[in-house]
């Protein structure tokens, strides 16, 4: 089973949180809040999802749930319409861990591979913000290059454009779109040069969970010539700061699978 999951959600800042309004805060000053993870947010868990995911044109579709534990870990439980879950994937910094309820298997794969092999240049931490709805500076920790900033305010609206420059070169270019009430992330848009992919990330139908904002509907979009990928999540219920199963026990009868990236 070919299961791409580059998936998020947090509290983009409220004006409930900020010393000051947005239109009273220099550039600088919106820019680090807009990034900034919220440290009052711990654990997240996303239930009752329906994924659907779409990769040149073949189809997988299923409910399901994701735990976040912040800086650790992403769980996601598969449950398709039959009710049972058919896998449970662990996402860490550095590996994943797949564990196959259907064949009773299990194999460990390393998360970076799989991500650029959709010529994606993220992060572990990226992923969890992608999941969170805020947004994130894409390819920097990956290429060390050079970077230039421009924000821009416009009606009810706060535009930041990034380009990274290596060699005299712009290898990515991105504009992150954020609705200037609550600083709520609603679009990241990406075009990564030297890979020929285009990203498109949109966040919709924002929610008030326990005094945190976070959307209810998120899709991903890839594009290059090799793969598009389509990802549409939509978020039944989210729940803030309680204890995740992070439990990876593997089962004694399972076997393992071995696999080449």
């Amino acid at each position: 089973m070919n299961i791409a999951i580059i998936l998020v959600s947090c509290k983009p800042k409220e004006n409930l949180f900020l010393l000051k309004s947005p239109e009273k805060l220099n550039d600088k000053e919106l820019e680090e809040i807009i990034l900034k993870a919220n440290k009052e947010i711990e654990t997240v868990k996303l239930g009752r999802i329906n994924i659907s995911l779409d990769i040149n044109g073949e189809e997988f579709k299923s409910g399901g749930t994701i735990g976040i534990i912040r800086d650790s870990v992403v769980v996601i439980s598969l449950v398709p319409a039959m009710g049972y879950e058919i896998s449970r994937i662990f996402c860490y910094k550095d590996k994943v861990l797949v564990l196959d309820r259907v064949e009773k298997t299990f194999f460990y794969t390393s998360l970076q591979k799989n991500i650029e092999k959709y010529k994606i240049h993220c992060s572990y931490n990226d992923i969890e913000a992608l999941l969170e709805g805020r947004a994130f500076v894409y390819g920097n920790e990956m290429y060390g290059a050079k970077m230039k900033k421009s924000l821009e305010r416009i009606p009810d609206k706060i535009k930041i454009n990034y380009d990274l420059i290596q060699n005299e070169k712009i290898i990515t270019s991105q504009e992150i779109i954020v609705r200037e009430e609550g600083l709520l992330t609603e679009n990241n848009n990406i075009k990564d040069h030297k890979e020929n992919t285009d990203i498109s990330l949109n966040y919709d139908e924002f929610s008030n969970i326990s005094g945190f904002i976070l959307p209810q509907k998120i899709i991903l979009l890839v594009d290059n010539p090799d793969r598009k990928l389509k990802l549409l999540m939509e978020i039944g219920n989210i729940v803030i700061n309680e204890q995740i199963n992070a439990d990876n026990t593997i089962p004694s009868r399972y076997q393992e699978a071995i696999m080449d990236y």
